[in-house]
């Protein structure tokens, strides 16, 4: 997979490193993104808006722990929402329908899915996936955004929390 992958340009800013396999960069794609987040777990819309059940204005206790649907106003998909993650750990799946700022040390095992603007001030690390749809750039400055793509870390935190996906057993060499 790319390392960055976007339906527009894509801009390195500052000293960031990007690495992905075959290449680390695929801008201009105007075709073949996700219609929603359904999409990158493998369900049907309808599926996908049952499984995420109601949505809430913020995660329970303020850390992203769980399945997560997040949006302020019930109309999915407008990108109109902004929520604030200062620091902390969380695991699972978290929709943002709108935009995404993080901000101190914040670590993720999972997949997050924004449909608005992502903006990382402070250090950030995920382990999973993370996708932006985004209506303008993706934003990070005075720190780092690591992302570690890992199918294997996104069903095990699906399955913690309830996910279609269950790990049966594995294999270590």
């Amino acid at each position: 997979m790319p390392g960055a992958w976007s339906t527009s340009t894509i801009t390195q800013q500052g000293s960031p490193t990007v690495i992905g396999e075959p290449t680390a960069m695929s801008p201009g794609h105007t075709t073949g993104f996700y219609s929603g987040p359904w999409d990158c777990v493998g369900m049907s819309q309808t599926d996908f808006w049952t499984w995420v059940g109601a949505s809430q204005t913020a995660p329970a206790g303020g850390t992203p722990n769980g399945i997560y649907y997040l949006d302020n106003n019930g109309i999915k998909q407008d990108q109109s929402g902004g929520w604030s993650f200062n620091g902390g750990d969380g695991d699972g799946f978290l929709y943002c329908d709108g935009d995404l700022n993080i901000n101190g040390n914040f670590t993720f095992k999972g997949l997050i899915y924004v449909e608005g603007d992502l903006k990382v001030n402070g250090n950030c690390w995920i382990l999973g996936g993370m996708v932006v749809k985004g209506k303008a750039t993706v934003k990070i400055a005075n720190g780092s955004a690591i992302i570690l793509y890992s199918s294997e870390a996104i069903q095990q935190s699906l399955s913690k929390y309830g996910g279609n996906m269950r790990m049966l057993s594995w294999r270590e060499f």
